[in-house]
Parts: C-alpha cells; sequence; structure tokens
C-alpha cells in the first residue's frame, strides 16, 4: 500500500500529520479511479437548481413558523 503523509495546520499554527493508505493499483486505474472521484464533486445546473429550491423551501417554511 501507498502511504501519504499530509499537513493540517491547527488553529493554535502546530501541524497535525494524517497518514492516507491508498491500495497499490495501476496508473491507469488509479487515474480512471480519480477521474470518477473528480466527476462527482462537479456541480450540474440541474444539481444547483435542486439545492436552491431546497433551500428556498426551507426558508420559506421558517417564515411560516
Amino acid at each position: 500500500m501507498a502511504s501519504i503523509v499530509t499537513r493540517q495546520p491547527l488553529i493554535c499554527g502546530n501541524s497535525n500529520e494524517v497518514e492516507i493508505t491508498l491500495p497499490e493499483m495501476p496508473l491507469d486505474e488509479r487515474r480512471a479511479a480519480d477521474l470518477e472521484f473528480l466527476a462527482g464533486l462537479q456541480c450540474t445546473p440541474e444539481m444547483i437548481a435542486e439545492q436552491r429550491a431546497a433551500l428556498e423551501a426551507g426558508a420559506a417554511g421558517e417564515d411560516d413558523g
């Protein structure tokens, strides 16, 4: 397994190490998995419209109560 250590600063300015372990896989397979993950992060206009409608419905519900 491959290991990646990242440093994330804490509020007080110290660093905190986080170890992420990934399974060994061929580069092409890793690239495909990464592209699939990134595709799931993209916002489509439809997703934005659904989220906006949910927020507006929630805001309208707050006005009633």
